[in-house]
């Protein structure tokens, strides 16, 4: 009897993590369709368009300090395309490596202008075919610096919702990206 249950248990888990992920990845190439999609944003008469948005920063978390010691420095971007593309959430060390990878990736979310807000949505695959949605709001306070306020994500396969309130602020840098 004891097996019997564990087995069903079990099976209830693969299965909701399968469904989980199947939603996810529906809903991640929604997010990429749209983002080839050409949409005139206007988002170019409000900031910057012609590099990228960084914020630097030490990372202090324990995995860091545990895998690397020596080097905690961390650069994260934004970038906003005129026609309502957007790549985000990457972790570099330097920007030429952040410019390096930047340049091989297709937009992988969209954006829309709320008022005087930025909001992205983004779908990244991990491992197994898994899917993990973002979505990260961006007040804009002038045409070379926006303030990331909030950042939510969807992780397969239990599709529990992270929903952070942040105050990061991100400066423009001028870059001629090869955008795909």
């Amino acid at each position: 009897m004891c097996l019997k249950i564990r087995c069903l248990i079990f099976f209830i888990l693969i299965t909701a993590c399968a469904v989980s992920c199947v939603c996810n990845k529906r809903e991640a190439r929604r997010i990429r369709n749209i983002a080839r999609e050409h949409r005139v944003t206007g988002l170019d008469t409000l900031i910057r368009i012609d590099g990228y948005y960084y914020r630097e920063y030490f990372d202090i978390t324990e995995v860091v300090r545990e895998y690397r010691p020596d080097n905690r420095f961390r650069i994260t971007y934004a970038i906003f395309s005129k026609n309502g593309g957007y790549k985000g959430m990457g972790f570099y060390r330097t920007h030429e490596e952040l410019q390096d990878h930047v340049n091989s990736r297709p937009f992988d979310g969209y954006y829309i202008i709320v008022g005087d807000t930025i909001k992205a949505r983004l779908s990244m695959k991990f491992q197994l075919g898994m899917w993990h949605l973002f979505e990260v709001h961006y007040l804009i306070e002038n045409d070379t610096t926006i303030r990331e306020i909030r950042s939510k994500s969807t992780a397969c396969p239990d599709n529990r919702v992270h929903d952070r309130l942040l105050d990061n602020v991100y400066k423009f840098k001028e870059y001629k990206f090869e955008t795909k």
